[in-house]
């Protein structure tokens, strides 16, 4: 199945490869690609042609898609557009590699297989390019964007609306938590020093330094080296405290914005109210803070996406749970491959842990050595009371049983005997004189004599 999402103006323009059967196709308005595209997330399709006019914002959208999608095919129609082009570069970034600028062709490349890097390295720099006609300034702009093509690390950052929110603690802890679930990742402090607090035993003003399993550590201004260096699957920047205009300025895929407690909201930076970036999330420990700014925003007809964070965030460095864990999942969800949605977070060890485990075994190994001998005799003793103790319950229960039964028998024998006696008292009273009443008179008396002294 093939879905074409094409730009209402240029729609008319292409109608051979909309008549096939095999394709479906949805006419957008420009600046709807990147909600399209989510939408598009869950369906499965074999191949997905995008029109380039129905963004801008496509190139954190495709890699979004793809992170969802990575089997399905995507084709960029970019009608009218030559290298050099930013948002044409944008995607490609993302990993998509045919690209066709003229629509008549799209029936031959779907017949090819995929492309590679070098046939879409001209949209990233037109020095590549056989034609050499862009001007110099969006020459030095692509330049600058030539980061990673191919398999590009995934770019978030963590800002806090106002001073004091604990910015670093949840960029610490949305680091560890892709850390657990096994994907290479570098935290980033971009912002105020405040990881060196944290770390006593990881000095990171000299450079890189490892933290966690599968988690890098560096103190740097420069984070997007380190989405250049496609070391790691993930970048997380830690901004600290910055106006919305500063944070949203790099083309980061997520940026996650700090909200602070309801009676702090005067002190959130010039910005952030009726900021709809499309790539931002805002989120804060204070559940009541986070309703009443979503609601704010949904007053005033603005689109934003807000969610609450466990206080269990702010328990230890880094934070990690259950909780905390379908936290990230949940604001993350977009960046995450479908298998990442659906594992719990591996719970990795701190090394300071492991020293207290092994210093645990090792003083119970000290009492084991010190006394064998009485811990033996201690083990040989509870079992013979617990022998001794089902002896005497099963005594107990034997007596029970028979006492219960002689009761039962003596009952009975009571309850037989008795109308035979009034029987025979009956037959004494109304008939004294008859043989059968003098017989039973005489064997009255024999057992008189034999019990009644």
């Amino acid at each position: 199945m093939i879905c074409l999402v094409l730009e209402r103006k240029n729609a008319p323009s292409i109608t051979s490869f909309r008549s096939r059967e095999d394709v479906e196709t949805r006419v957008v308005e420009s600046k709807a690609g990147p909600d399209v595209l989510k939408e598009l997330a869950r369906i499965p399709v074999d191949v997905l042609v995008l029109d380039v006019e129905t963004g801008p914002g496509l190139g954190p959208a495709v890699l979004r898609y793809k992170l969802s999608r990575p089997g399905t095919r995507i084709v960029l129609l970019a009608c009218n557009k030559k290298p050099g082009d930013a948002e044409v570069a944008r995607v490609v970034q993302a990993g998509v590699y045919d690209v066709v600028t003229d629509p008549d062709k799209l029936n031959a490349v779907l017949e090819k297989e995929p492309a590679g890097l070098e046939a879409a390295a001209k949209w990233l720099d037109p020095q590549l390019a056989p034609e050499h006609e862009k001007e110099k300034e969006v020459v030095e702009k692509v330049v600058e964007k030539k980061v990673a093509v191919s398999n590009r690390p995934v770019y978030i950052a963590v800002c806090g609306t106002a001073s004091g929110v604990g910015t670093t603690s949840i960029a610490c802890a949305v680091a560890a938590f892709l850390a657990g679930l096994k994907y290479d990742t570098v935290l980033v402090e971009a912002g105020e020093p405040s990881l060196s607090i944290i770390m006593d035993d990881v000095d990171i003003e000299d450079g890189l330094r490892p933290w966690l399993p599968r988690l890098d550590v560096v103190r740097s201004q420069k984070p997007k080296n380190y989405v250049r260096a496609r070391k790691w699957q993930y970048v997380v920047v830690d901004l600290g405290t910055k106006k919305a205009e500063e944070a949203t300025k790099e083309d980061y895929d997520i940026i996650l914005a700090v909200l602070p407690q309801t009676h702090r909201f005067s002190r959130i930076k010039d910005g952030w109210y009726g900021c709809n970036e499309q790539s931002l999330i805002f989120v804060g420990v204070d559940r009541e803070a986070v309703k009443y700014w979503e609601m704010q925003h949904i007053e005033d007809g603005c689109r934003m996406q807000a969610f609450s964070l466990p206080p269990e965030i702010f328990a230890k460095w880094p934070a990690e749970g259950e909780k905390i864990s379908e936290a990230c999942v949940q604001i993350l969800c977009e960046l995450l491959p479908e298998d990442a949605k659906k594992r719990k977070n591996v719970r990795f060890t701190r090394f300071i842990r492991n020293k207290i485990n092994k210093y645990k075994r090792k003083q119970q190994q000290n009492k084991q050595n010190k006394k064998p001998e009485e811990s033996e005799k201690t083990a040989n003793t509870k079992v013979l009371i617990s022998v001794l103790s089902n002896i005497i319950s099963a005594i107990f229960k034997v007596l029970i049983v028979m006492i219960e039964s002689i009761a039962w028998l003596l009952v009975n024998v009571f309850w037989l005997v008795l109308p035979v006696l009034f029987v025979l008292g009956l037959a004494v009273m109304l008939f004294p004189e008859s043989a059968i009443g003098q017989k039973i008179f005489d064997l009255w008396k024999i057992i008189k004599e034999m019990f009644i002294p």
